[in-house]
């Protein structure tokens, strides 16, 4: 009569137009019975069903394929096992179906099920899927069933409002579990087959990793409930990979997007969006009109069945939602005319997922005539950019971060002379919009940076111009092999940008490079380094107020090995950058003391020797000798600010703790902050005791601003020392009262 909790009585009951499930959760086996009966046509008067809270985690869930069956992905208990990991990795799994991967193959996909059973129930208007186990689908087979799910409920002519919150649709926290950590780990631990103890070490080190993940409750204190920290994933024996859009769901709002009645879509607990209303204002207003896509947004507190609730200032569209929108207006029977303004807002949708937003509003840009980001106030004339009526495309500083649509609007134009995107970073799809400018034939500037008109200069100055990464990346295309001086001062690079021009850089001719107020950071340096290596006709270089990498990095100590061993560099410019003292000090004894003179180079001597021999004049060895060595050059080093690296003042600790002192005296790790001090007491449990010692002093210098990084030091002394001890005890009593909140490491 009963099983697991239902009642087969009712279900057996063809009148039955309610069935609500949601009470208790449901395992997969009782899920599966209820659908086996709507699947025979037992319930075809059914209008009311609700699953939520039940287990319908479809089979190919959150980690891919494992090795021996699949070829590729995921290890499994039993793989971990075969491959002598002595990890239990169900400990990854936040909700599981008891049910091997083998196993879960061979059975059908409870997805697929459900998408057949609901071919039987032609009457349904409510759908409740809420919290039943959607978690990360990625990959073709994993969208496979959700495609059968959604093309289902496109076929339910009075479907009118679906709940599919309680899954993580979208980052952040959609996340895909993997094991590529665990396989490096194990080969970098795992000592020679022959060793009998290699067992035993594997598996302390295994511990030692757990042990890591373990900490005190004090410290868990702003962790979520389900206890994600994505911050540290790197440091996990298995990993996460931030996914921003699970595949499925793709396919899914395809369906449901088509569904001829739906009304409302409950998509995140956070989000419901109304699609009753903007059928209503496409009936309502003309498709001229501007739509903003945040409008339909309600926040939802009251059931689907009901009217929404009044949209609140702060509802949005995730990147779930918005994905759903946009199929909406392209596909929806109920929206007659897809909308040709549209208004978007992305302030509220995650870092990792804003690429893929762009790219979902980018695929509809050829319907629209108008496109507005406005908390980007990027606002992008498609009509005029087609029509061939606009010359000129500004994008202002604020559209950082949205290279994709300036891209795909670059791409639709047809008269567009010059794209004005002076300072804007556009982050890792800078490339993409330097290949649409590229591609784009009436183009001729980007960024003041013109397209073919520079293959043939000697001297190109840039200074102040804010070119940004675009324009450095295009200029990088198009230098010309004799170019003698570049001088790209002020213009907003980044490391990408700087690595970009220097590695197109001429080797044999250019004699001067200005780099000043951009940030060099770590592939900058090691560029830089990796030209001065070979280079031989620079004799100036200006790094005035750049940002260089870490003290500790490899990327500036190569740089610094680079200046030292370049013995044509006339001119070293650095005033206004903060200089390790370790590196002023090696670039001060090499200037001044091991080589304070530059000889003449080898190109010029051979034109003096030419001079001479074209005017028929010879000299004996020792009168030439004579001329070449007046004609050396004095060396010239400008190096305004010093400072005493954190990690030099403790030369004897690890490589780790050194890296962990750069970046607490670099502030991305700031011991007032009690976030960040958690994160340096975690990194301190896998450093020895001679490592945390040096990193407790260093936080109580830090903490006492008696450190020479918290301020700038000059190659004069103060005069007001007595100020200083005074400053120096008002910190102190601050610091005091601080303490109170932090925990000491």
């Amino acid at each position: 009569r009963t099983f697991n909790g239902i009642d087969l009585a009712e279900l057996s009951d063809p009148r039955l137009e309610t069935l609500d499930l949601s009470a208790t959760p449901k395992n997969r086996a009782s899920v599966m019975l209820v659908l086996n009966f709507l699947r025979l046509g037992a319930l075809g008067r059914l209008r009311v069903l609700d699953l939520s809270n039940a287990d319908l985690m479809p089979s190919c869930h959150p980690h891919p394929r494992t090795p021996e069956l699949f070829g590729v992905g995921h290890l499994c208990n039993a793989c971990a096992t075969h491959h002598s990991l002595a990890v239990d990795l169900n400990l990854a799994c936040q909700v599981c179906d008891n049910d091997a991967c083998g196993a879960a193959w061979r059975s059908g996909d409870v997805v697929e099920d459900l998408a057949r059973a609901l071919h039987a129930v032609p009457l349904l208007e409510y759908l409740g899927l809420a919290n039943t186990c959607f978690t990360t689908m990625d990959g073709p087979v994993a969208s496979r069933p959700f495609k059968r799910l959604g093309a289902a409920l496109s076929r339910l002519a009075r479907l009118a409002a679906v709940d599919l919150s309680g899954h993580a649709w979208s980052g952040p926290k959609l996340t895909r579990w993997c094991a590529e950590s665990i396989s490096a780990a194990a080969d970098a631990y795992r000592v020679d087959d022959d060793d009998d103890h290699d067992n035993l070490k594997e598996q302390t080190y295994w511990r030692s990793q757990r042990a890591l993940r373990q900490e005190p409750h004090d410290l868990d204190s702003d962790q979520d409930a389900d206890g994600h920290d994505d911050r540290r994933d790197h440091e996990r024996a298995y990993s996460r990979t931030c996914l921003p859009l699970a595949l499925g769901w793709s396919a899914l709002a395809k369906g449901l997007a088509r569904c001829p009645a739906l009304d409302r879509v409950r998509v995140t607990a956070q989000v419901d969006l109304d699609v009753a209303a903007l059928a209503r204002w496409a009936d309502d207003r003309p498709a001229a009109a501007l739509v903003h896509a945040h409008a339909f947004a309600f926040e939802p507190k009251t059931p689907l069945s009901s009217p929404p609730a009044a949209r609140r200032a702060d509802a949005h569209l995730d990147l779930a939602a918005l994905v759903l929108f946009i199929h909406i207006i392209r596909l929806s029977p109920r929206v007659d005319a897809m909308p040709k303004r549209l208004c978007f807002d992305f302030s509220k949708i995650a870092p990792t997922c804003e690429a893929r937003a762009q790219t979902a509003v980018a695929s509809i840009l050829d319907c629209l005539d108008e496109l507005v980001v406005e908390d980007r106030s990027l606002r992008l004339d498609l009509a005029k950019l087609r029509a061939g009526e606009q010359t000129v495309l500004a994008v202002p500083e604020a559209a950082k971060g949205n290279g994709i649509l300036v891209a795909a609007a670059v791409r639709q134009a047809t008269a567009l002379e010059r794209l004005d995107a002076h300072g804007v970073d556009f982050g890792a799809s800078t490339e993409d919009v330097v290949d649409a400018a590229e591609h784009c034939p009436t183009l001729r500037s980007l960024n003041g940076v013109a397209r073919d008109a520079l293959h043939s200069e000697t001297s190109l100055d840039f200074s102040g111009r804010a070119i940004a990464d675009a324009g450095a990346l295009l200029l990088a295309k198009s230098l010309s092999p004799t170019l003698l001086r570049l001088d790209l001062s002020n213009c907003a690079l980044t490391p990408t940008g700087v690595a970009a021009v220097v590695a197109a850089l001429p080797n044999a001719a250019l004699e001067s490079l200005d780099l000043s107020r951009n940030h060099v950071g770590d592939a900058g340096a090691a560029r830089l380094a990796t030209y001065l290596r070979t280079n031989r006709s620079l004799t100036r270089l200006a790094l005035r107020g750049v940002l260089l990498p870490y003290s500790t990095s490899a990327a500036l100590e190569n740089l610094g090995l680079a200046l030292e061993a370049n013995a044509a560099l006339v001119e070293l410019d650095m005033i206004d950058t903060v200089v390790p003292e370790k590196l002023a000090a090696s670039l001060t004894r090499t200037f001044l003391e091991k080589q304070p003179v530059c000889p003449m180079n080898l190109a010029s001597k051979l034109a003096f020797l030419a001079t001479l021999r074209r005017i028929d004049l010879t000299l004996d060895p020792d009168a030439l000798r004579t001329i070449f060595a007046f004609l050396r050059q004095r060396r010239l080093l400008r190096i305004g600010m010093r400072r005493v690296a954190l990690a030099d003042m403790f030369a004897d600790v690890s490589v780790n703790a050194r890296d962990l002192l750069d970046r607490m005296d670099s502030g991305q790790l700031n011991v007032r902050l009690p976030d960040d001090l958690r994160e340096i007491n975690r990194a301190m449990l896998n450093l020895t005791e001679r490592d945390n010692l040096a990193i407790t002093d260093a936080y109580e210098l830090l903490m006492q601003d008696l450190h020479p990084a918290q301020h700038h030091v000059h190659h004069h002394l103060a005069d007001d020392t007595d100020d200083d001890t005074d400053d120096d005890t008002d910190d102190d009593d601050d610091d005091d009262d601080d303490d109170d909140d932090i925990t000491e490491p």
